[in-house]
């Protein structure tokens, strides 16, 4: 809603008020008046806001809940004065003078005209000044007289005397007829004041139908004394008339309102237990999240711990494991050795081997000068290397036992000989070695390694070196 719109629903709000106010539809103009007033006060329109605030209080007066309306006056009195509207707070301090006299509370009303005579030099407008001076001395008057004190009667009487006119409105003039009936009642000047009473009985067009009803009940009084009964019952009559019509008007606009006001704090009530039960739930729910989330986070712990110890246990592990790798390649390094060691004797005896061959050839010639015993020697030798050569087949398979244990578990087909050709490439030897090694021809190495290589189920283009290499 634009401010322009706000401006016209305001208004509208309060129209309807004083229009719902008129027909006597109570909470409905409560409600009007009460919208207005916050729409006024939205759009910083404060002085509008305590005129709307100053009709709720008089609607509240008028079904008969004055101390509502005192209590009302007193917010909008405040509001006047933080915002520095001083005619505004003039007219409510005014309204509360009105409000305790008619409950007859003097100290409460001297205070409110005090208040207003603090104020007295801010009011300027010449119309506003008539009408400020006017008032005070009216109520000064009123109050003089209700608490019995004749010379400040005698005054206020001559200064209200002073500022009375012609141009007075019905409303004015009753007013003005109900503090001098009070200052000749004082001064028991009764005719005077059956003269004052027959006029305020007589105002027509005017809402003060509590002073005139007063009026009525003090002069059939009067008339009572002095015989005249026909007036009196005339007099009682009208106001029994117009009582009954206001009581019903109130006791029905009564009811309504403490009825509207039990079913209001009724639905508070229950929008109290449903908060206090939302309340409830959030805390509940807050309750089993934070159970959620200490559990989580215990879960969390108890995993960190066991994720910890088996990441310390798998480290010993490890610790352990490479511990043993370094024993074992020691173990191999140490072997390897071993076999190099064997295998430079082997490359010996091989030679030795030679050597005898050739001996035994030169003595079948039996002019090379060698002996038989020479030769007896050299086989001695030789059966050493035999020896020597078994060690370092046992070396070798030592050595590979890994290898030669995938080797086997991947292909079983293979035979003991193709094993030990195997584990000989494995260790690095050329084809030469291997025969050597073998004590077989080299040709009879390359149809073994054919043979493997199709066990194996590797093409002729494959390299079974490079494959033996990968187990």
């Amino acid at each position: 809603m634009t401010s322009g719109d706000s401006i016209f629903a305001a208004d509208a709000f309060f129209f309807g008020g004083q229009a719902l106010s008129d027909v006597n539809d109570f909470l409905q103009a409560i409600q009007n008046y009460e919208r207005a007033e916050q729409l006024y006060d939205l759009l910083g329109d404060q002085q509008y806001a305590i005129l709307v605030g100053a009709e709720l209080t008089s609607l509240y007066k008028k079904n008969g809940f004055v101390d509502k309306s005192i209590q009302e006056r007193e917010r909008l009195i405040q509001k006047a004065r933080a915002n520095e509207d001083n005619l505004s707070y003039l007219q409510l301090l005014g309204q509360n003078v009105i409000a305790y006299y008619s409950k007859r509370n003097f100290e409460k009303m001297n205070g409110y005209l005090n208040a207003m005579d603090a104020l007295e030099d801010s009011v300027t407008d010449p119309y506003s000044k008539f009408y400020y001076d006017r008032f005070k001395a009216n109520y000064r008057l009123l109050l003089a007289c209700g608490m019995g004190e004749l010379s400040q009667a005698k005054i206020m009487y001559a200064r209200l005397d002073s500022l009375e006119t012609a141009r007075s409105t019905p409303y004015l003039k009753i007013d003005i007829l109900t503090a001098k009936a009070a200052y000749y009642e004082i001064f028991e000047n009764q005719l005077a004041m059956i003269t004052s009473l027959e006029e305020i009985a007589a105002i027509e067009g005017t809402n003060q139908f509590e002073a005139q009803i007063q009026a009525r009940d003090k002069l059939a009084t009067l008339y009572a004394e002095q015989g005249r009964i026909s007036k009196v019952a005339e007099l009682l009559e009208r106001n029994t008339h117009i009582k009954d019509s206001i009581y019903e008007i109130q006791k029905n606009n009564t009811f309504l309102y403490y009825q509207a006001a039990f079913e209001n704090e009724k639905r508070l009530n229950e929008l109290s237990e449903q908060d206090a039960r939302i309340e409830l739930l959030e805390s509940e729910k807050k309750l089993v999240e934070n159970k959620r989330n200490s559990l989580i986070a215990l879960l969390s712990l108890a995993f960190l711990a066991i994720g910890l110890i088996i990441y310390f246990r798998n480290r010993q592990k490890i610790k352990e494991q490479a511990y043993q790798n370094i024993l074992l390649n020691n173990k191999i390094a140490n072997k390897t050795e071993e076999i190099n060691v064997l295998l430079n004797e082997t490359i010996q005896y091989i030679k030795s081997k030679e050597r005898i061959a050739e001996n035994l050839q030169k003595l079948s010639n039996e002019n090379e000068g060698i002996t038989l015993k020479s030769i007896i020697a050299d086989l001695k030798a030789s059966k050493a290397d035999n020896t020597k050569l078994m060690l370092i087949k046992q070396n070798i398979e030592q050595v590979n036992f890994e290898f030669i244990k995938k080797l086997k578990t991947a292909h079983p087909e293979l035979t003991k000989t193709d094993v030990e050709i195997c584990s000989l490439i494995r260790i690095g030897l050329n084809r030469k070695e291997v025969a050597n090694l073998r004590n077989t021809s080299l040709e009879a190495v390359k149809s073994s390694r054919f043979r493997i290589k199709k066990k194996l189920g590797l093409t002729p283009e494959a390299s079974l070196d490079e494959y033996i290499n990968t187990l």
